[in-house]
């Protein structure tokens, strides 16, 4: 009897042993290689700097110490004005100031990153999408200085019908706050694809000096004159750096 209950037992313990999960390591190799050819405009997710892989929502405002530019991306390493860490950013290849104030939002961190054109391996990495400095709109937006980067001529802009000067918006913003506003003028830059919206810069032939921006899903090239309506805002801050005096938001073409 006795000789029975242990068998019985014994069978009991083996077929428990059999079924117990197994403990698995998963820990793997996150080494990322220039040759991935990762995009910036595929990443959505965005990270605090110094978590792991992973969605928080977080604008986070660095100053950049050091930069490492190669063909088609800039190595930045920069200092965490709110923690006041450093670590290491790549975002597409534009120009950058040493000691410049820039914001980002969306990002991804990769481990063991490795340059091939550095011939280095970086212990972390994030991946940044849009990168913006922090005096964006004062030099965007406004009177230029002359070392602006807007070399688009100005032809003779003639006014659609409807269309009002933009010399006439800056001089009396608060008349049209609020209100649908026509406007014509030839696109000087666009930057697109930022906080899910095109930034288009327009001037007309009223004030030569002043860039004009709006907003718009729509892709406007450089150098084409254009008539679009939207509604314009006064003293807007979209954080970020992205903050205007006016600016005409949600445009459509109108021709």
């Amino acid at each position: 009897m006795y000789k029975l209950q242990f068998l019985i037992l014994a069978v009991a313990i083996m077929m428990t042993s059999c079924n117990r999960p197994k403990v698995v390591d998963q820990t793997e190799s996150s080494t990322t290689e220039e040759k991935t050819n990762f995009k910036f405009d595929k990443l959505k997710e965005p990270i605090e700097m110094h978590g792991t892989e992973g969605a928080v929502t977080s604008v986070n405002q660095v100053v950049v110490i050091e930069q490492l530019p190669t063909s088609k991306y800039v190595y930045l390493r920069v200092k965490n004005l709110k923690t006041n860490q450093e670590y290491w950013i790549a975002t597409a290849l534009m120009d950058i100031e040493i000691g410049g104030i820039y914001f980002y939002k969306n990002g991804l961190l990769k481990t063991n990153f490795e340059s091939k054109e550095y011939n280095r391996v970086f212990d972390q990495m994030y991946l940044v999408n849009n990168l913006v400095a922090s005096n964006h709109a004062s030099q965007q937006s406004g009177k230029q200085a002359t070392t602006a980067k807007n070399n688009t001529e100005i032809g003779d802009v003639k006014l659609a019908t409807g269309s009002v000067p933009i010399a006439e918006l800056v001089k009396n913003p608060s008349s049209y706050a609020g209100k649908e506003v026509q406007v014509t003028g030839t696109c000087t830059k666009i930057n697109p694809n930022i906080m899910q919206r095109n930034w288009v810069h327009l001037k007309d032939n009223s004030d030569t000096d002043y860039d004009f921006v709006l907003t718009t899903d729509q892709m406007i090239p450089e150098g084409h004159t254009v008539t679009m309506m939207g509604t314009l805002a006064v003293n807007k801050d979209f954080g970020a750096g992205y903050k205007y005096e006016i600016i005409l938001e949600n445009c459509r073409i109108i021709q």
